[in-house]
């Protein structure tokens, strides 16, 4: 008998996907899809894969393909960011650019002519380190200067705006007003990194997501839909580097 901690395989419509038991407290059964491992991870009782649990998996098995293909899209994307970074490329607002590194008397990163241009006193030292406070230095500048412009496009009243590491979710706003945002927003296309921000400013009137919240998405950017199916593309970019 499979228990706590087992890993096993499971084929649903012909896919065969990787899972582990785990106990929960609950009496129910409940799933999760640990799309960095591509595992299903199934939480019973007793940490058993009981009949009641295999009845379960079996009413979710679409979800489960979902997840499970939504993994495997992640996969996919992850591996190709390597291989450009690797090949001096790096995804920046959507695309791949190419990315040089110069030495310098001074560390700093900037967008110049089209290209990402790293400048290092010791190059050889820790360059994804430096590639990535470099990163966030460039997401802060701009997503900084982004959201206080849609402010004032948009009439919207904000007390702060921090771009901060996150790594389930793209921002949030407080019922202070403060904005936050994720600094990986930097690898997403301008318009759905726009739409995340107008997505924020519209907690501001309505700090949940009911219909009055949606409506007033509307308002601030019409036919938000488009960037909400973008949005789902680039999912595999919450925790990258």
């Amino acid at each position: 008998m499979k228990g706590q901690g087992s890993s096993f395989t499971l084929t649903i419509a012909g896919q065969e996907l990787m899972c582990r038991l785990a106990t929960r407290k609950s009496r129910a059964v409940s799933l999760r899809y640990l799309r960095d491992e591509g595992v299903l991870v199934i939480a019973t009782p007793d940490g058993q894969l009981s009949a009641q649990a295999q009845a379960f998996i079996r009413e979710k098995s679409a979800w489960i393909l979902l997840r499970h293909q939504e993994s495997q899209v992640y996969g996919s994307q992850r591996t190709r960011f390597e291989s450009e970074l690797a090949a001096g490329r790096l995804l920046y607002h959507g695309d791949y650019v190419p990315l040089r590194v110069e030495r310098s008397l001074q560390n700093r990163v900037r967008f110049v002519a089209g290209e990402v241009l790293l400048s290092l006193r010791n190059p050889e030292k820790d360059l994804r380190g430096w590639l990535l406070g470099g990163l966030r230095s460039l997401a802060k500048d701009y997503l900084t200067q982004r959201t206080l412009e849609l402010a004032v496009a948009h009439g919207c009243v904000i007390e702060n705006v921090r771009i901060k590491e996150l790594s389930s979710k793209w921002g949030s706003c407080s019922s202070k007003r403060n904005i936050n945002l994720n600094w990986r927003l930097i690898f997403m296309p301008r318009s759905a990194s726009d739409y995340i921000i107008l997505h924020e400013f519209a907690h501001l009137k309505e700090m949940n997501h009911g219909p009055r919240f949606w409506k007033e998405v509307q308002r601030l950017c019409p036919g938000y839909e488009k960037e909400e199916r973008m949005i789902k593309e680039y999912q595999w970019v919450l925790g990258l580097m």
